[in-house]
This record gives structure tokens, sequence and C-alpha cells, in this order.
């Protein structure tokens, strides 16, 4: 069994508690607060700036030159074309300022972009998978 088919289903358990978390019910069933939806939004925005970032420090110290392009290419997608996605619907949904970071956001992300830049690059390849595999599953 491939290591990532074996953390995936180290992951299983966690996976179903996020697919029971009442935000993403009430997102799935269109039931969400557009408060939430706003605040979700604004925090999403500096998670991607700054996971676009960790992707691009991947990018840089990826060994092999195909690797490399792909986290260069991964973290041009966060940053242009999410950012994109989210500034139509910062308009449809009334955004008008992102605010600063709430800690949760603020802490993850600051220990994707170190783990980037100081770990090895197994261990910081690792750690920005688990953002893959749940927008994958989950939108």
């Amino acid at each position: 069994m491939k290591w990532s088919a074996e953390a995936w289903a180290a992951a299983a358990p966690i996976y179903e508690e996020i697919l029971r978390l009442p935000f993403i019910e009430e997102l799935r069933v269109g039931t969400l607060a557009p408060t939430k939806f706003q605040f979700y939004l604004a925090q999403d925005s500096h998670y991607l700036a700054h996971f676009g970032r960790a992707l691009a420090l991947l990018g840089a110290r990826a060994p092999a030159l195909a690797d490399a392009l792909a986290f260069i290419r991964f973290a041009e997608g966060a940053v242009v074309v999410e950012s994109a996605l989210h500034q139509s619907y910062f308009q449809d949904f009334g955004v008008a300022d992102t605010g600063q970071p709430e800690p949760a956001c603020h802490h993850y992300v600051h220990f994707l972009k170190s783990t980037a830049a100081l770990d090895a690059v197994e261990t910081a390849m690792a750690a920005v998978l688990p953002c893959f595999w749940i927008y994958q599953e989950v939108g």
C-alpha cells in the first residue's frame, strides 16, 4: 500500500468528522447563514494567500524540476484563480473587508509556511496534502 493510501486511511475518522461539521452540513443543504459564509470567505482569502506562499516555497525547494513546476502552478492557482473566485463571491455576498486572520487561520498558515521553509521537503509536502485532499473530497 502506498504511503498516501495509508495516510488517507488513517485520516478517515477525521474526514468523517469534517463531513459532520455544522458548517459543512449547512453549506451542503443551503441553510448556512450569510454572515457565516462571509466570515468563511474572509478567512479563506487569508488562508489562500499564505497557502500559495507555502506552495511557492515548496516549489523553490523541490529537488525535481517537475515537482518544482507543479508546486509553482499550485501556488499560482491558489493566489490567482482562487482569489478571482473569491472577489466575485465578495461582491455577491457583500464582503467589503476581510479584516485580520483569526488565530486558528493565522497559526495554521504560519505552520504551513514555516514547515515549507524549514522542514524536510517531504515533510512539507505531507503538511500541505490535507488541503488538496479535503477540498477535492468535500468541495
